[in-house]
């Protein structure tokens, strides 16, 4: 009798057993047919001007001003490339004045901090002796023709009141405004530019620095 019980024991127990493996066994296998949980959420980039393709173009839209067939100039706060030195100066002076900025010669604050002089180029410098803050400088050749315009972010925000203003709508309302044809986007997805076939370049990097600087035009590259 003992032993009937005990047999019948096994065989209940044996078939909850398999009853229970195979419940087991159909969800395992119903779970591992689902894909894996992932974002489609992408993670933003520190720079967003990395994505791009690979046309290298930028990604914000194109402005084209078919009207303009070549713009011999960029005139910007009334400074532009190949303009007197001593004329930007002064208009430099004018446009900080009121203001944290101000314009010296860097020949004069290099002296300060014991380097050589250097001529033909002054800086826009906030602060007095010992705190000088450096936001930018216009440099000039050895015939006093501006080459180089360069603004620091705050000095930008400053002057174009964009303090608030995104880096890529700084770009999109600069180029609509000066009539940039299109702004690539550089191989290192860092900055903005414009070549000009005149012979100038505009940089704005994601700090909201803007270099305008003289390059070769069309006409003096060398592909002889």
């Amino acid at each position: 009798m003992k032993t009937g019980i005990k047999v019948f024991v096994v065989c209940i127990g044996g078939l909850m057993f398999f009853a229970v493996w195979g419940h087991f066994k159909g969800g395992f296998e119903r779970w591992s047919e689902k894909p894996i949980l992932t974002t489609t959420t992408p993670v933003a980039s520190s720079i967003p001007l990395q994505k791009q393709d690979s046309s290298n173009s930028s990604s914000l839209p194109s402005v084209l001003f078919p009207q303009i067939q070549k713009q011999e100039t960029l005139k910007v706060k009334g400074l532009y490339i190949g303009m007197d030195i001593t004329e930007a100066y002064n208009i430099c002076a004018q446009l900080c004045k009121g203001s944290e900025y101000r314009v010296e010669d860097i020949g004069e604050v290099y002296k300060e901090m014991e380097h050589t002089e250097h001529n033909k180029e002054f800086g826009f410098i906030s602060g007095g002796p010992g705190s000088l803050g450096w936001h930018g400088e216009v440099s000039a050749d050895r015939d006093g023709k501006v080459t180089l315009l360069q603004f620091e972010p705050g000095l930008v925000d400053y002057l174009f009141n964009v303090g608030e203003m995104e880096v890529t709508d700084f770009v999109q309302e600069f180029a609509n405004s000066y009539h940039i044809p299109e702004f690539k986007v550089s191989s290192s997805g860092n900055y903005y530019y414009y070549d000009s076939p005149t012979g100038f370049r505009v940089e704005i990097d994601m700090g909201k620095n803007l270099t305008i600087k003289a390059i070769p035009s069309t006409q003096e590259r060398k592909f002889d």
